[in-house]
């Protein structure tokens, strides 16, 4: 049994074996455009003046946008560090401190000495992590700016809150 499905009027198509017993004869369509199958060079001219106007109306979203995106990469990467300080304190059993360098825009864990001193913790743990210029961070406890938290063994520290923005942006 053959069927045709598609034809189109002097143009041979494929034959294919359908499970050994039927024969599927399919034509391919073809699309004629006319004499004219192509753009002017006004045409091209146009289209690319209107691309440029779409692309410069929408650059200062795609600049917040950035923004936006490098202040939530920054606020996930202070909460990671947040945790691992919490979580070296509870299973090394000794108070950990998170620290904010302002003047380097840097966050690091030490261990606290005495005199209120932090020394870096050894290896991957003491290494500063860089906070991108666009991105404005104050620690705040009691209602005062400071710049470290220290993590206790058991756990807990001293409420703490970080604003995280866009230094750029009205307040």
């Amino acid at each position: 049994m053959t069927s045709r499905i598609g034809t189109n009027r002097g143009v041979q198509g494929s034959r294919f074996e359908v499970q050994g017993k039927r024969k599927l004869h399919l034509a391919p369509c073809t699309l004629h455009l006319g004499p004219s199958q192509g753009f002017t060079f006004i045409e091209l001219i146009i289209v690319t003046v209107v691309l440029g106007l779409l692309l410069a109306a929408s650059l200062p979203r795609l600049q917040r946008g950035w923004s936006r995106l490098q202040m939530e990469r920054t606020a996930f990467e202070l909460a990671q560090t947040l945790r691992t300080a919490r979580t070296l304190a509870i299973t090394q059993a000794q108070p950990i401190d998170w620290v904010w360098d302002p003047d380097a825009r840097q966050v690091w864990l030490g261990a606290p000495q005495q005199g209120g001193a932090t020394t870096p913790l050894p290896g991957r743990f003491g290494v500063p992590h860089a906070v991108p210029e666009e991105v404005d961070l104050t620690v705040i406890q009691s209602g005062q700016p400071v710049q470290q938290v220290t993590f206790l063994p058991n756990g807990t520290s001293q409420s703490t809150t970080l604003l995280i923005g866009d230094p750029a942006a009205p307040r």
